[in-house]
């Protein structure tokens, strides 16, 4: 098959490129009469005897009931599922009924849509069942929700699947719990008509979704008219490709629970040490700049003579280190835009005490003598807490998420009570405060 596809010897070379670029197979499946198309054809070799030849496997699969043009690509459907608690797609109640009769109203929620560039967003909630007339013993209609993108312009496939990955991690991000859409349904226009292609793609990170639990999330009510903007190109696709690590580093601490704690610890402080340095370079800061300069003029002055050019090389750096603030120093930075009402001098010990942890780790292995593993993971424990909750809170900042808010979901939400108690035990708030903040304003009031 590989050897027809291609018209080459099947016999395999690593220095000829193989024949497989650009090419695409399509076909029609047996039982369902549907066409299928798959491409991003990648070899591998097999040895058979003393030849080693080549096999493929398929990146991407569509499937419709219609021709597919894979080149024509623009736009696509995601399904949302499994957020209800979320995203309401409607609502279904019966107002009066008896024993022989009963009324029932579905009512979905209205279709939402935000302009990105180059693209439109949209969340539109549908009925999905048998919505004939004719006579049933059973009725089985349920509402969905679908984000669906449509697009200005033709956009690749692989763009688009690229796209889901960091709507994925947005949405993520919102409901501060690891999420996945379904597989995506591809777009096109052909003679005035939208069709429509199920794409399935190599996806080792799919979640499922009953797992997405929502814990201090933000309400969608609450941020519906700037979804869009804060997603949109000067937010948060912007930004992760911006601050790379900085965010990664989170969302990888989000996405995989099962992490062992000091692995999860240490990527936070290692995240947000990333998103300090990294803010730095993006606003051009002098204070390198004049370390250097001044790492320089002391080397001249002092050590011109008796030094030799490896050991003026490793003074210099040495200076320009000794100047540079501490981790201590960059986790405070970072994280003093939304500690609300966090006492500095509590925000300074928490951010001492984080960068003595990860010293420690990264310098004698953790724990000082064997036996004493259990009583440091035990101080690491409320530390990671407490950061997971104040670095979500970061990263919604940086996107733009209002102040009151992020403030609100704090001390207010009904998930306040879980975020304080990390933070007490972290020694962020004192006893006092934390009998004081504890719960949802409404239960308060209660």
């Amino acid at each position: 098959m590989h050897s027809s596809l291609g018209g080459e010897p099947i016999t395999y070379d690593y220095n000829v490129p193989t024949p497989l670029e650009n090419k695409k197979i399509r076909g029609v499946l047996n039982r369902s009469a549907r066409e299928v198309l798959l491409t991003g054809l990648e070899p591998y070799p097999a040895t058979f005897s003393e030849h080693v030849v080549l096999h493929f496997t398929a990146n991407r699969c569509f499937i419709s009931s219609s021709s597919i043009a894979a080149d024509a690509f623009n736009g696509l459907r995601l399904p949302l599922q499994g957020l209800d608690d979320w995203f309401s797609p409607g609502t279904i109640y019966a107002p009066e009924g008896t024993k022989d009769r009963m009324t029932l109203v579905v009512e979905k929620s209205p279709n939402y849509s935000w302009p990105l560039a180059n693209a439109t967003l949209s969340l539109k909630s549908y009925i999905e069942g048998p919505l004939s007339l004719s006579k049933r013993n059973a009725l089985e209609a349920k509402l969905c929700a679908d984000f669906e993108l449509i697009c200005d312009q033709v956009i690749p496939a692989q763009v688009l699947l690229d796209w889901i990955k960091g709507f994925e991690e947005f949405i993520s991000l919102i409901i501060n719990a690891p999420y996945s859409f379904s597989w995506p349904t591809l777009l096109w226009l052909k003679e005035d008509k939208t069709h429509q292609a199920q794409c399935y793609f190599r996806r080792p990170d799919m979640f499922e979704r009953k797992a997405a639990t929502p814990l201090n999330c933000l309400p969608f009510n609450d941020i519906q008219d700037k979804f869009g903007d804060l997603l949109a190109s000067a937010s948060w696709m912007s930004k992760k490709e911006e601050f790379g690590p900085g965010t990664h580093l989170y969302l990888g601490t989000l996405r995989n629970p099962h992490l062992y704690l000091e692995h999860q610890f240490v990527s936070l402080v290692w995240g947000l040490e990333a998103l300090d340095r990294r803010k730095a370079v993006s606003s051009c800061s002098t204070e390198a700049i004049s370390r250097r300069v001044k790492a320089e003029n002391i080397i001249q002055q002092t050590c011109v003579i008796t030094m030799d050019k490896k050991e003026r090389k490793w003074l210099k750096k040495a200076i320009e280190n000794a100047a540079s603030r501490t981790l201590a120093e960059r986790l405070y930075d970072m994280l003093y835009p939304v500690t609300f009402d966090i006492q500095p001098a509590l925000l300074t010990t928490f951010c001492e005490t984080c960068a003595t942890l990860r010293n420690r780790l990264s310098h004698t292995g953790g724990a000082n003598k064997a036996g004493e593993y259990d009583a440091f993971i035990q101080k690491i424990l409320p530390a990671q807490k407490a950061l997971m909750k104040l670095y979500h809170l970061l990263l919604l900042d940086m996107i733009g998420v209002e102040p009151s808010l992020l403030k609100w979901s704090m001390q207010e939400s009904l998930f306040s009570f879980n975020f304080q108690y990390c933070l007490r035990r972290a020694e962020l708030i004192t006893r006092e405060e934390f009998i004081q903040r504890k719960g949802p304003a409404a239960l308060k009031q209660a």
